[in-house]
């Protein structure tokens, strides 16, 4: 009896630890720098998984949202079907077609953060698409932030296992906005009621309250307030005329909050950490971006890619051993490729990030003599690497 006490004990001890990485471990910055008529969009992505793939999208191709691993209930509603108008180059954790951010060739950029407090909208007569999706579907049809915020009558994000997040959005014009999903609603934060072109991991509003009074809340989860106020002032002191190299100023800035954090215990032990850090230069369709694993600076011309959906999909890892201009040290993109990437942060992601906090996780934990707290979704990996293949490129009909 004394033995299961124990048990149980530590496994209330490890839930907890695990709800504090899903309260505190969730922390990344995004901002947008003015430079006299250039325009850089920072943002640092902060997370307990470093591997990913740098992906060449393709414009003219037809895509339908499918039911995913991360839509809470079984879809029954009209799914959202679309071709990309624009290409686009995309930093993907869990696969091609599911990034976290990019930018497209007509220079709008769209980057996600986390949000513990979202909620996506209830379902009504609108098509709808995955929040995991929304993202590559913004980089695919639209130039301009006004387009993204029209298209909210036209489109509904369905319910996920996980809160929805956050999106920063800014266009070649230097318009920007902020768009979350807040009491099953979608809300947008753009010209004055986006005073600050900044975002972290907390309600734009609350942010926005608590650098009006100066001050933090009594508990910063991540330290979203801190890296909010911190970065907002930044930019609002930013001096074009005294800088020589605002792209090393938008780097300097993103390293200034950098987050890093350990939780839990033994084998379930982890680090959320800055893991890549990446500058948009919007006026020269240029990226600019470098990990931990690789901490040179490395840089993508868009103009050099192939655009055409008949072309080759192209992608590179992040973390490969190059630095300075890798335009062209992209390969081909092969479906083996997607999946072992896929595969492998599932197996670096923590099991209640995906199927929340409960008695299932416990009876995991203890069977596994607490050495394992992941595992992988075999339908999922199935799913999200094998949706490359249902996309068709209209001019030739054929599947990519």
């Amino acid at each position: 009896m004394k033995k299961i006490s124990i048990i149980v004990i530590v496994a209330v001890l490890c839930l907890l630890n695990i709800r504090l990485m899903e309260k505190d471990g969730t922390a990344c910055t995004a901002f947008l720098l003015k430079h006299g008529d250039d325009l850089f969009v920072g943002k640092n992505f902060d997370w307990m998984v470093a591997d990913a793939h740098v992906i060449v999208n393709k414009r003219g191709v037809s895509k339908t949202a499918i039911q995913t691993f991360f839509d809470r209930n079984p879809v029954t509603e009209e799914p959202l079907g679309w071709t990309s108008r624009f290409g686009s180059v995309t930093f993907n954790q869990f696969g091609r077609e599911w990034p976290f951010g990019g930018m497209n060739e007509a220079g709008l950029i769209v980057e996600g953060l986390a949000l513990a407090d979202s909620e996506s909208p209830r379902p009504d007569n609108r098509p709808s698409i995955s929040a995991f999706q929304l993202i590559q579907f913004y980089l695919d049809r639209f130039e301009t932030v006004e387009d993204v915020i029209a298209s909210r009558a036209t489109l509904r994000i369905r319910p996920s296992r996980a809160p929805a997040g956050h999106l920063f959005v800014t266009d070649k014009k230097g318009n920007s906005v902020v768009i979350e999903f807040m009491g099953g609603k979608q809300i947008h934060y753009s010209k004055q009621s986006l005073p600050h072109k900044v975002l972290t991991n907390s309600p734009y509003a609350d942010s926005i309250a608590f650098l009006k009074n100066d001050r933090l809340p009594w508990r910063d989860k991540s330290k979203s307030i801190e890296r909010f106020i911190r970065t907002s002032k930044t930019v609002k002191r930013y001096r074009p005329e005294a800088s020589n190299s605002p792209l090393d100023d938008a780097f300097n800035m993103l390293e200034d909050v950098q987050w890093r954090v350990e939780r839990g215990f033994g084998a379930l032990k982890f680090v959320i950490e800055t893991k890549w850090s990446v500058v948009y230069d919007v006026k020269r369709l240029q990226i600019h971006f470098r990990t931990r694993e690789n901490p040179k600076r490395r840089i993508i011309h868009m103009r050099g890619f192939d655009f055409s959906c008949a072309a080759p999909v192209k992608v590179l890892n992040i973390h490969a051993r190059l630095s300075g201009d890798v335009t062209d040290r992209f390969v081909d993109y092969t479906h083996q490729i997607n999946r072992n990437l896929i595969e492998s942060s599932f197996e670096q992601t923590p099991y209640p990030v995906f199927y929340g906090f409960n008695q299932e996780f416990v009876f995991h934990l203890i069977k596994s003599g607490f050495s394992e707290y992941n595992e992988i979704p075999v339908e999922a990996v199935d799913t999200l690497s094998s949706f490359p293949e249902t996309t068709v490129c209209e001019k030739q009909s054929s599947v990519l």
